[in-house]
Order: C-alpha cells, then sequence, then structure tokens
C-alpha cells in the first residue's frame, strides 16, 4: 500500500523490478527499484525504495534517491545506511 501511494504521487517514477528480498538493519525487508525524469531537476533519478515490518506492525520504510548518472557516487553512503 505504501509503495502504491508512492507512485501514485509520483507519478514520473516507473517500477524497474519486481520486489527483492533484501535485509535492513538485520530484519528481514522488501527492496524496489524505481525510476523516471523529475519533474524538480529534469535529470533521470534511480530510487530505492525499502520496507520493513517491525514488532507491533509497524511499517518502516528509506529510500534512496539520486540522479542515475551519479548513483555509483553514493553507493558506499546508501550501503552504509542498510546495516
Amino acid at each position: 500500500a505504501y509503495v502504491n501511494a508512492l507512485l501514485r504521487n509520483n507519478p514520473y517514477l516507473r517500477a524497474q523490478s519486481q520486489f527483492q528480498r533484501t535485509r535492513l538493519d538485520g530484519r528481514p525487508a522488501l527492496a524496489l527499484a524505481l525510476s523516471g525524469t523529475s519533474n524538480v531537476t529534469g535529470q533521470t533519478e534511480q530510487v530505492t525504495v525499502y520496507t520493513a515490518l517491525l514488532r507491533g506492525g509497524a511499517l518502516f520504510y528509506l529510500i534512496q534517491v539520486a540522479p542515475r548518472a551519479q548513483y555509483g557516487s553514493y553507493n558506499q553512503a546508501f550501503q552504509t545506511m542498510l546495516n
């Protein structure tokens, strides 16, 4: 539901893959890669959305966004966020 709302509110984004199982701070999580041309910057953005359920059922999410051409430059920082 969260990702569907994100896509509705940002119609320029398109899923680049199916959900992938991963881990977020040691917790089971799902990741989804999105991309699209930003209305603000005019650049193609690469977006990765991570979601995980916390104890009690609350949703935790993390969104990583960077210009596609520079995404590799952010990789180390993005990986640090996941651990």
